[in-house]
């Protein structure tokens, strides 16, 4: 157990979705833990068995269904004059990215008295980018009724979350009480289309 401890990641996804040049979508991550009550300071502060912050930043990418959304498909159709005709069933999306999600976040973990209520509260934002709209609609003078997807658009998510637990709170031989208590609040908020 330390008092601090640094996590990183980047990952890495391909997705043969998009064209070559968008295929791969990195995502690093990076988190920091600082254990509060194994500072020397906080020894005289005895009925408080645990306290730390956890910050975190990190990317996560969505990727669309399906394959090859970047190419041009063909399919065969009625006969012309004797031939086989063929015609386009797609249009190529290449300019189809992934959908990102940066987010921001703070945690605090908190016990009192040997861990018998302990909690956490955590805060965080969230920004997504180039929303994934499946099914996006068009006008059918194109020759196609939608898109199979279709980036646009960002939106913001915030909220908090708060628990707190009690660990044998009452206790009279085998018979014992413990307690689990959660509230949230969760925003969404559409910055652009």
């Amino acid at each position: 157990k330390g008092k601090y401890s640094v996590t990183s990641s980047l990952r890495g996804d391909c997705k043969t979705a998009f064209g070559p040049a968008r295929r791969w979508g990195f995502f690093p991550s990076l988190s920091f833990r600082w254990n509060i009550s194994d500072e020397p300071f906080m020894e005289p502060v005895r009925w408080l068995s645990m306290l730390s912050i956890r910050p975190s930043w990190g990317i996560t990418g969505n990727a669309p269904g399906g394959e090859g959304l970047f190419r041009s498909k063909y399919a065969t159709g009625g006969s012309y004059m004797g031939q086989v005709s063929v015609a386009p069933t797609n249009i190529r999306l290449v300019d189809l990215r992934w959908e990102k999600k940066t987010s921001y976040q703070v945690g605090f973990d908190f016990g009192f008295f040997d861990n018998k209520l302990s909690g956490n509260v955590d805060i965080y934002t969230a920004t997504v980018k180039d929303l994934k709209n499946d099914g996006y609609k068009i006008p059918t003078s194109s020759g196609y009724t939608s898109l199979s997807c279709f980036n646009r658009g960002s939106m913001r998510n915030q909220g908090w979350e708060f628990n707190i637990n009690g660990n044998r709170i009452i206790q009279a031989g085998k018979f014992s009480v413990d307690f689990n208590v959660s509230f949230s609040n969760n925003r969404n908020k559409i910055l652009s289309m």
